[in-house]
């Protein structure tokens, strides 16, 4: 991806919620990789939650500058998944943000539950 002007703060860097935008675009382009559309999910009353994210800023992005994120996810539990990722400064790879991001679904009757398309990513990688 490529840094846009309107994401910068006043001080000419990506603003630090904008960072968050970057990985849940990444988290979903996963997912869809992997078959899995939330679109359908949300057709069948399941919505994706983020119940807690940590974020490491390590470096600025700046206008222009491009970028890749990279992911790695895990199941936990029968309801639970976490995904690692970490945003590189390109071409280099220089990494500017890691973070940890816990979640789960709520199913059709609001309660925490994983969709069985799930049961296919017990440990993947994409980058």
């Amino acid at each position: 991806m490529t840094v846009r002007d309107y994401e910068l703060d006043r001080f000419g860097v990506v603003n630090n919620a904008v960072y968050q935008n970057y990985l849940e675009h990444a988290r979903h382009a996963y997912l869809d990789s992997r078959g899995i559309s939330l679109e359908r999910l949300q057709g069948r009353d399941f919505r994706p939650v983020v119940t807690r994210m940590h974020l490491n800023y390590l470096a600025s992005l700046q206008s222009g500058d491009i970028f890749a994120v990279q992911l790695w996810m895990i199941r936990i539990g029968r309801i639970k998944f976490h995904f690692f990722q970490q945003i590189d400064k390109t071409p280099n790879l220089q990494p500017t943000t890691r973070t940890d991001v816990f979640g789960t679904f709520l199913g059709p009757k609001g309660k925490p539950e994983l969709p069985l398309e799930f049961d296919a990513l017990r440990s993947m990688t994409i980058s």
